[in-house]
């Protein structure tokens, strides 16, 4: 009992610690989720702002208000924006699934320290069940005792050595110890 009660301590200890750690790498993972967010929204917004100048650039370029060197900047910049925002999704979705992994861990680490947590009281059954295994084996002492001791009780000693000669008592009659035949 001392060696899981030792055990049961640690096995508690480090399960507080892995959920203490685990939430931190969950609040990491959060704030680069959150990050990655923002990058993606920034990715958009510059798509955006790109594709709006693609669409104003087009017909000037057509009519040759300005110069096509422009215009095909222009297309080149929101090709390059649209990669972008495709790049800044993929890490957003890596980052979520990061959190997704640090919850998991996080929830790991709940149910292993829970579990921890009920170790004392399985300790303390098992010593109630070893006290009553002990009771019981006293009880089954005393009572193997007392058998021993009414065994005792049956035989019938004469208080001298001899033949009898009358006899008052016969085999197959009961007799109680306090009868004087």
């Amino acid at each position: 009992m001392p060696l899981t009660s030792v055990n049961t301590s640690s096995e508690l200890s480090s399960a507080a610690a892995d959920v203490e750690n685990f939430k931190a790498g969950l609040v990491a993972a959060q704030h680069q989720f959150d990050a990655a967010q923002a990058t993606l929204r920034q990715a958009v917004a510059n798509d955006l702002r790109v594709q709006d100048d693609v669409n104003r650039y087009k017909p000037l370029a057509a009519k040759d208000e300005i110069p096509q060197q422009v215009y095909t900047q222009a297309v080149d910049s929101q090709a390059a924006t649209a990669a972008a925002v495709q790049a800044a999704k993929a890490s957003a979705a890596a980052a979520e699934q990061a959190v997704t992994q640090a919850r998991s861990k996080v929830d790991q680490a709940e149910a292993r320290m829970l579990s921890a947590q009920t170790r004392p009281q399985q300790i303390s059954v098992q010593r109630s069940r070893a006290e009553a295994a002990l009771a019981e084996t006293q009880r089954a002492s005393a009572v193997f005792e007392q058998a021993q001791l009414n065994l005792q009780y049956t035989t019938i000693v004469a208080p001298i050595d001899g033949i009898a000669g009358q006899r008052s008592v016969h085999p197959g009659q009961n007799v109680s110890p306090d009868s004087s035949s």
